[in-house]
C-alpha cells in the first residue's frame, strides 16, 4: 500500500508541472496549427509523395480533403464528394540509363536522383554521346540549352537528346511527350560527367505502359437562396509525384491553393450556418492539372450542365510565395471574368494590399471555364516543379491574410451582388420549364406549350450524333469529312442552328400541345463541329468548328470580332488554299503554344470562321510541320467541303 504522504508529494509535483508547462507555452507563444498550415504539412508530407494523378500518394490527399469537407459541414454534390472522371496515365518500366567507360567499365545512373525522363517511347539504345551532329554518325546528342534539341531534331541520325536541367524541373508524363526521340533530364554532375566523356558510348532503354483509371476530383457545395448559379471555387490537388527517394512535394504548386481553399471553406461555412448565400458556393480540389486540366475539363462539362453555365470561377494556384507582395488576378478575358476581376482588385487594395490583373498570362483550371479568374502571387520556375518546391518557400502569413480577404470579398460578393427580384425569379422558373419542354423534343421539332397562362414556342435545336445519323438529317452523305484522322476514328459531329433565320410561328396555325417538324437546312446551321477523340476520350484528338455569322447582325459580328480580336493575325501560314492564323498561348514558364489555327471566308451575307484545334498542331516544332499536317490530313478538304454544304439550300 502506498504511502498517504507519498501521495501528497506527488499530487503537489504534478501541480507544479502543469503549472510549469503552461508558463513555458505561453514564453513561446505556443498556439495550435492553422487550417493552411496543417493541410500544408499532410498534402507535402512523404505519404503524399508529390501526389502525382493515379498514385496512392494523390489518392491521400482524396481522403483527406474529403475529411475537411465533411469536418467542415459542406453538403455531398449530388450524393457524394468524389466527381469520377476518366485519367490516362502513362508509367515508364525498365528504365535503364549507363555510360560505358573504356575496358568496359560501366558507369550507371540512378533514376530519379541523376536523370528523369521528360519524352518518352519505347527504345533499347546503345549509342556514342556528343555535343554536336558529327559526321551523320548514328548518337545521340549532349545538350547544355533547349535551344540545340530544336535545331537538331529534325537530323534521322540523331536518336535522342540528353539535356541539362539544373533545378531538375519536373512534369508529369502525358501522350503529349510521347516522341520518337526520347530526352532524358540530368543533373548538373551527370552532365559534367557525360560531357568531359564525349564519344563513348551510353546505353538507354525504356519500356512504358498507357492505361485509363477512374479518378476523382473532390467537390461539395454550401447551398445557396438561388439554386440555378453558382461560385464555384477551386484548387489543384495534383503535383508530378516522386521518383525513388526524390519527392516533388509541390508546396507552392498547389498545396498552397488547396489550404487556402480549405481555410476559405471553413471561414464561408461558419458565416452560411447564420446566414443563406444568394447562390450556390462550390468548392472543388481538382485533379490531373499537371497532366493537361484533364479534371476541371471533365468538371465543366458536369458544372455547365447543372447550372447551363451560369457559373463563376475564381481558382487558386501558386499563392503565396516568399518574396512576393502582390496578388495576381488572371481573367479569361470574357465580359464576366473581367467584371469579377475588377471587383476582386478594387476589393483587395481596399484591404491595404497589392493588386494586379493580368489577361490569359496564367495557365490553370480556370481555363476550363467560361467565366474565370485566377488568384496566384506570380510562378517562379526557378522553384515550381523543382525538388526545392518546399514548405520554406512559403509565407504563412500572408497566406492566412489573402484568405481572410477572399473570404470577406465572396461573403460581400454573395450577400449583396445578385440579390434577384421576384420577376427573376420568376422568369428563371420560365425559363427551366422551357428547358424541361425543349428536352422533350427531337431536333428540328417546336411546339407550343401553356406556361403560367401564356402560350410559349419552344424549338429543339441543336443535335450531337455521329456522321450517318447527320446525314439522315440533312439527306448528304458527307464524303467530305473523313471516318478518321491520322488513325483517330470520327466520333461525333455537333450542331446548331438557334441564331439562325428561324421565323417564329404563327400561334393561330397550331396547336398547343401538338408537335411540328420545321424545314431542316443546312444553310440555318450556326455552328457545326467535328471531333475525333483519342482513344480514351479525355480530351479531342481533333476538333474542327465552323461558326457562321450574318453580316447585318450586329450580334452576331460583335462575337465575331471579339474572337478575330483575339487571334494573332501577325502570325500565318499560306497554303494552298487558305490562309490560316495562329492563336497562341503562354504557358507557366513563358513558352509559346499554338492553341488553334483560324481560317476567314467572307462570302456575300455570312462570315465563315473555322477553328481547327488538335494537340498534333501544338507539337509541331515549325511552319513546315504544321502545312504537313494540314495536307496530310487533308484540313483544306474537310473546310471546303463543310462550307459548301452550309450554303445549301
Amino acid at each position: 500500500m502506498i504511502n498517504k504522504n507519498i501521495k501528497l508529494v506527488t499530487l503537489f509535483l504534478c501541480i507544479i508541472l502543469v503549472i510549469s508547462a503552461c508558463s513555458t507555452t505561453d514564453s513561446l507563444n505556443y498556439k495550435e496549427k492553422t487550417i493552411i498550415e496543417d493541410a500544408l504539412q499532410y498534402l507535402t508530407s512523404d505519404q503524399c509523395n508529390g501526389r502525382l494523378v493515379g498514385t496512392k500518394g494523390n489518392r491521400l490527399a482524396q481522403d483527406y480533403i474529403v475529411k475537411k469537407f465533411k469536418e467542415y459541414g459542406l453538403k455531398l454534390y449530388n450524393g457524394t464528394y468524389y466527381h469520377s472522371y476518366p485519367q490516362t496515365l502513362i508509367n515508364i518500366k525498365n528504365v535503364k540509363f549507363e555510360l560505358i567507360l573504356p575496358d568496359n567499365v560501366i558507369r550507371r545512373f540512378k533514376y530519379g536522383k541523376d536523370y528523369k525522363v521528360s519524352f518518352f517511347n519505347k527504345i533499347d539504345l546503345k549509342l556514342p554521346i556528343y555535343t554536336e551532329n558529327i559526321n551523320g554518325e548514328d548518337c545521340i546528342i549532349l545538350a547544355q540549352k533547349y535551344d540545340v534539341i530544336k535545331k537538331l531534331n529534325q537530323e534521322s541520325n540523331i536518336k535522342g537528346f540528353i539535356l541539362l536541367n539544373e533545378t531538375f524541373s519536373n512534369q508529369v508524363l502525358t501522350e503529349r511527350v510521347q516522341n520518337e526521340k526520347i530526352i532524358l533530364d540530368v543533373t548538373k554532375e551527370v552532365y559534367d560527367i557525360l560531357k568531359d566523356n564525349t564519344g563513348q558510348q551510353v546505353s538507354i532503354s525504356m519500356d512504358y505502359e498507357k492505361k485509363v483509371i477512374e479518378e476523382n476530383n473532390i467537390i461539395g457545395v454550401i447551398p445557396g437562396k438561388v439554386r440555378d448559379e453558382a461560385i464555384l471555387i477551386t484548387a489543384h490537388l495534383d503535383h508530378v509525384g516522386g521518383i525513388g527517394d526524390r519527392v516533388w512535394r509541390g508546396a507552392v504548386d498547389n498545396a498552397s491553393g488547396i489550404s487556402v481553399l480549405l481555410d476559405i471553406l471553413k471561414r464561408l461555412s461558419e458565416y452560411a450556418n447564420t446566414n443563406q448565400l444568394n447562390k450556390d458556393l462550390i468548392f472543388c480540389a481538382v485533379n490531373g492539372e499537371e497532366a493537361g486540366l484533364v479534371g476541371s475539363h471533365n468538371l465543366a462539362l458536369l458544372l455547365n450542365y447543372d447550372y447551363m453555365k451560369k457559373i463563376e470561377n475564381i481558382n487558386l494556384d501558386c499563392v503565396g510565395q516568399k518574396g512576393k507582395d502582390k496578388v495576381m488576378i488572371d481573367s479569361k478575358g470574357t465580359i464576366e471574368s473581367n467584371s469579377i476581376a475588377n471587383k476582386i482588385k478594387e476589393f483587395i487594395e481596399d484591404k491595404g494590399m497589392k493588386a494586379e490583373i493580368t489577361t490569359g498570362e496564367f495557365c490553370s483550371d480556370h481555363i476550363s471555364f467560361e467565366n474565370a479568374v485566377n488568384i496566384s502571387t506570380g510562378a517562379d520556375f526557378n522553384v515550381i516543379h523543382t525538388p526545392i518546391d518546399n514548405l520554406d518557400k512559403l509565407d504563412i502569413v500572408y497566406m492566412n491574410k489573402i484568405s481572410k480577404i477572399l473570404s470577406e470579398f465572396l461573403i460581400k460578393y454573395l450577400s449583396s451582388e445578385i440579390e434577384k427580384k421576384e420577376s427573376e425569379l420568376y422568369y428563371d422558373r420560365i425559363r427551366k420549364e422551357l428547358n424541361e419542354e425543349r428536352n422533350k423534343l427531337n431536333f428540328g421539332e417546336y411546339k407550343f406549350v401553356e406556361i403560367n397562362g401564356k402560350n410559349c414556342c419552344v424549338r429543339k435545336s441543336s443535335f450531337k450524333g455521329n456522321k450517318e445519323e447527320v446525314s439522315k438529317i440533312y439527306n448528304n452523305d458527307l464524303d467530305f469529312i473523313p471516318e478518321e484522322i491520322a488513325g483517330i476514328k470520327l466520333e461525333e459531329i455537333f450542331i446548331t442552328d438557334y441564331r439562325c433565320e428561324f421565323k417564329m410561328p404563327d400561334i393561330d396555325e397550331h396547336v398547343v400541345g401538338k408537335v411540328y417538324k420545321d424545314k431542316i437546312l443546312a444553310s440555318n446551321i450556326n455552328n457545326v463541329e467535328i471531333i475525333y477523340y483519342d482513344e480514351n476520350k479525355n480530351l479531342p484528338f481533333i476538333s474542327i468548328l465552323i461558326e457562321t455569322f450574318f453580316k447585318d447582325d450586329k450580334n452576331e459580328m460583335d462575337t465575331y470580332n471579339n474572337i478575330w480580336n483575339s487571334i494573332d493575325c501577325d502570325s500565318k501560314i499560306k497554303t494552298e488554299n487558305y490562309m490560316f492564323f495562329l492563336k497562341r498561348r503562354e504557358d507557366k514558364k513563358k513558352e509559346k503554344h499554338i492553341d488553334a489555327l483560324y481560317v476567314k471566308q467572307e462570302y456575300k451575307n455570312k462570315v465563315y470562321l473555322t477553328r481547327v484545334e488538335s494537340r498534333f498542331i501544338d507539337e509541331c516544332k515549325n511552319n513546315e510541320e504544321i502545312i504537313r499536317f494540314i495536307k496530310n490530313n487533308n484540313i483544306e478538304g474537310i473546310i471546303k467541303g463543310l462550307i459548301d454544304w452550309l450554303q445549301e439550300k
